[in-house]
């Protein structure tokens, strides 16, 4: 109920005690009067109705004076309520002026502001207690405040200790509406602050240190894909060797046996180009020599002389293959190299992955060779002919009907460029950051291992150079592999005759 609405009690006393006084002359002058004048009967009965008035009024004043009791005292008990509330609150809870002074702070607030009473603090600025770092932005927050506009914030407070505040102001109004003061609560959060740099640190510390997991990760399944790829070469070469060791030897008897061949039918024809002089030098016994002729026809004497000469030729042009395959497939694999630096020549080892792996190619692509003369690049030959193979594997793969696969070479300053471009279907753009990642395949289950492109990215870092991709889906892709001619200085690298 508003203050002004409510009757005083001390008023209400002096009310009903004049009342009492008036009934009361009233009721002494009718007395006197009735036996005098009987006429005056009227106003006898005008005091009783007066007096019972006064009486009911009487009572309406009670209730009223007995209802502002009962208000005064609750409003008595909600202000003590509000008084204990404000006291044992563990924030600052104050009151300052339109010109920034304190007006009041509860108990907490001069414990965080280092005061022992309420009067130490009463009159100064508010401002005294923020740092001077932060004065003047809080100083505008304020000044919002008292435009009608709430204002929370955080800020340092001033003093030799380092403690956080947040605060929270909003105006009160006077009767008009205007803005008189603004009403504040302060926490310190001093050790929330601290309590969240920690955590932050230590999110911090734990994002750096998933980070090197995540790369020691990566590495390992580099090393690891890649100490496979080592072993399957190993395995390659050792097979290869073994292979080579086992083929060579019927390969040397049977050119030895070619060579004997080749001058024993020399021979042969020899004796024949002889015996046929002989029979045109007998023309009388031509009737002899009649069952011959008949006998050379009916077997195609003159075809066969020619055709073996032909079948000859062909069989030794197919043991050279033969030689050289098995000369490439060691090339290829080298296993006895595979750690072990030189200066090698890249087109040779082109040249033999592709006749290793010619059988994946002839079915579904042709390939062109638009070579540059390279020179001898330091590296470790073996390991690049994996990549090599790698590369021309995908290209051909990546071709669904029949394409052509393009390889080419050049230099530029001192590096050497070897690009192999295919006709394929080529790779969506969300997944060229991903090819070189280790297990990462499009392919069909049992098709891929996800692992060759990211060993050939290894191999290549390994090398200090770089591989770039160009792809455009529908069209096809294209590979360029980057090697320094010679490798950094103090990158720890023997040649061999260097």
């Amino acid at each position: 109920m508003p203050e002004q609405a409510q009757p005083d009690e001390r008023a209400l006393r002096v009310e009903i005690a004049r009342l009492n006084k008036v009934i009361q002359a009233l009721m002494n002058r009718a007395e006197r009067n009735a036996s005098v004048q009987g006429s005056d009967f009227n106003l006898f009965q005008t005091a009783i109705t007066l007096e019972a008035q006064v009486r009911r009024r009487t009572e309406e004043l009670e209730a009223a004076r007995l209802e502002n009791e009962k208000i005064t005292r609750a409003l008595r008990e909600s202000e003590n309520h509000l008084r204990l509330l404000i006291e044992n609150a563990p924030v600052s809870i104050h009151e300052i002026g339109l010109d920034g002074r304190v007006i009041s702070m509860s108990r907490a607030g001069l414990l965080m502001h280092d005061f022992k009473e309420e009067g130490e603090v009463r009159g100064t600025s508010y401002l005294d207690g923020v740092s001077a770092a932060d004065r003047e932005r809080i100083a505008k927050l304020l000044a919002e405040a008292c435009a009608d506009v709430a204002s929370h914030f955080e800020f340092t407070a001033s003093g030799p200790r380092r403690r956080i505040f947040k605060s929270c102001f909003v105006p009160i109004k006077n009767k008009q509406g205007g803005v008189e003061k603004l009403m504040g609560i302060t926490e310190d959060i001093t050790k929330r602050h601290e309590a969240e740099q920690k955590v932050r640190g230590y999110v911090a510390e734990l994002t750096r240190t998933n980070s090197e997991l995540k790369n020691l990760n990566a590495r390992l399944l580099q090393v690891q894909s890649q100490l496979l790829q080592s072993e399957k070469m190993a395995s390659i070469g050792m097979l290869a060797a073994g292979v080579a060791h086992e083929i060579n030897n019927p390969i040397g008897y049977i050119k030895s046996n070619m060579q004997s061949l080749d001058k024993y039918i020399d021979d042969l024809l020899g004796v024949l180009n002889a015996y046929e002089q002989v029979e045109v030098k007998l023309p009388e016994h031509q009737e002899v020599f009649l069952e011959l002729h008949n006998l050379k026809d009916r077997n195609g004497y003159e075809y066969e002389k020619q055709d073996i000469l032909e079948l000859l030729s062909e069989s030794r042009q197919g043991l050279e293959r033969v030689t050289k395959i098995v000369l490439d497939l060691k090339d290829f694999s080298r296993v006895e190299s595979l750690d072990k630096w030189g200066l090698d020549d890249i087109l040779k080892g082109i040249e033999s992955t592709l006749n290793v792996i010619s059988n994946e190619l002839k079915y579904c692509c042709e390939v062109r060779k638009e070579y540059v003369p390279l020179p001898p690049v330091e590296c470790v030959l073996p390991l690049l002919n994996q990549v090599f193979m790698n590369l021309l594997v995908n290209a051909s793969q990546a071709i669904e009907t029949k394409g052509v696969v393009t390889i080419r070479t050049g230099t530029a300053g001192d590096n050497v460029w070897i690009e192999i471009a295919d006709t394929g279907k080529g790779i969506p753009p969300e997944n060229l950051k991903s090819i070189f990642d280790p297990f990462f395949t499009t392919k069909p289950v049992g098709k891929g291992t996800g692992l060759g492109l990211s060993v050939s990215y290894s191999i290549i870092q390994q090398h200090h150079g770089r591989i770039e991709v160009e792809s455009t889906p529908g069209t096809g892709s294209i590979f360029r592999v980057w090697l320094p001619i010679r490798q950094p200085v103090g990158n720890g690298v023997a040649v061999d005759g260097a």
